[in-house]
């Protein structure tokens, strides 16, 4: 049977300590896979503290969509819509909508104007479902109109239109840290006039459905 091996260690204790605390320092702070007999506390602490990073940034990610529901109102709220009345504008410019109606929801603050619908902060869909008609052309015009929002033209509802009913079919999404307005600019070709109409509507009828809808979204 083989002797025990025997070692000759020329070092002091205070050397010993020193290397396995050097050595101890180099080696990976990870748990190993496999390991079943020992769990490193700077490891523990490592795994503790990535996880509780992860917890914030869900937390965090968690109240800004609990805030965007908040700013919204009651999700599923009612949206604010509008009824337009036939309004002639004879040159160019925001069509005229004052003689309409504007509906919100208790505690929304929305307004209407001559020309423009002012909204709250938010993110809003605009829907349009209305049509213009353009009536006395010369027969050749090139009448166009775009959704204007806060005054600048932001998409174009119309393009190079003839006389007659235009219909509009269309959307806009919105995302404002203000109260904002909203209006349809109408630019003529010729001398003709123009009106906004409900899309069900007809220049001697009563509106039977919105022209403007604002839906908020998360």
């Amino acid at each position: 049977m083989a002797e025990d091996p025997t070692y000759d260690i020329p070092l002091e204790a205070d050397q010993i300590s020193t290397a396995l605390q050097q050595v101890h320092n180099a080696h990976s702070s990870s748990v190993p896979a496999d390991s079943d007999n020992m769990v490193r506390s700077r490891a523990v602490s490592t795994a503790i503290q990535t996880e509780a990073t992860a917890r914030s940034s869900a937390d965090t990610a968690l109240d800004g969509r609990v805030t965007a529901v908040e700013n919204a109102g009651i999700l599923g709220a009612p949206p604010i819509v509008f009824y337009t009345e036939h309004e002639y504008r004879s040159s160019t410019g925001l069509l005229p909508i004052g003689n309409g109606q504007l509906f919100a929801n208790d505690g929304v603050n929305a307004s209407l104007s001559s020309s423009t619908i002012t909204v709250p902060a938010g993110k809003w869909r605009i829907n349009i479902s209305a049509k213009i008609y353009f009536s006395g052309s010369d027969g050749s015009p090139a009448q166009n109109a775009y959704l204007y929002v806060n005054g600048s033209n932001v998409k174009q509802l119309v393009t190079n239109a003839s006389k007659g009913n235009v219909p509009i079919l269309t959307h806009y999404d919105v995302d404002e840290a203000a109260p904002f307005t909203v209006g349809i600019y109408w630019v003529e070709g010729d001398s003709a006039s123009a009106y906004l109409l409900g899309l069900l509507q007809t220049t001697s009828s009563e509106p039977t459905s919105p022209a403007i809808t604002f839906s908020p979204f998360i």
